[in-house]
């Protein structure tokens, strides 16, 4: 049983790396969402609007951040500080969002937060879909309090 079961699976992952994949200009991609029975495409977009965010002891830098609605965006953090900062968004929490530093990538339904020690830096994708004003901040403790918050806003 265990040899066939092996078989099985070895024929279906070349099937599947022998599968013909259509063609996209360089720089465009589709994004989708799996919902119960069905794919469904959401939008075809060219390369994602890379900004970057320096945290530092207590301010991001930029504090003000302009996202373009209905493009993907990456916003890129960097602690340059001393001492460990995090990310935290409460409109992230309810949007896919892929999480991606050297060694990982990581797609997830939501983002509570992202930490990053000293020198650490970390990309967060996403597509911001409604127009508005999204305050984030650091949330370990007292780092909020000493200023260390941020507008996404989203246009």
């Amino acid at each position: 049983m265990r040899p066939l079961l092996l078989a099985i699976g070895t024929l279906l992952a070349l099937l599947l790396i022998a599968a013909p994949r259509p063609s996209r200009p360089h720089g465009v991609h589709e994004h989708h969402v799996h919902s119960p029975g069905h794919l469904q495409v959401l939008a075809s977009t060219q390369d994602p609007v890379v900004i970057r965010i320096e945290m530092t002891e207590f301010a991001f830098h930029p504090a003000v951040v302009r996202l373009p609605r209905g493009r993907m965006v990456r916003l890129t953090f960097v602690n340059r500080g001393s001492i460990a900062h995090q990310f935290e968004a409460d409109d992230l929490r309810r949007r896919p969002v892929t999480v991606i530093d050297q060694a990982v990538r990581v797609e997830s339904p939501g983002l509570d937060l992202l930490r990053l020690q000293p020198g650490g830096s970390a990309s967060l994708q996403f597509l911001p879909r409604t127009a508005g004003r999204f305050v984030f901040a650091c949330t370990i403790e007292g780092h909020r309090e000493a200023g260390m918050t941020g507008l996404l806003l989203v246009r």
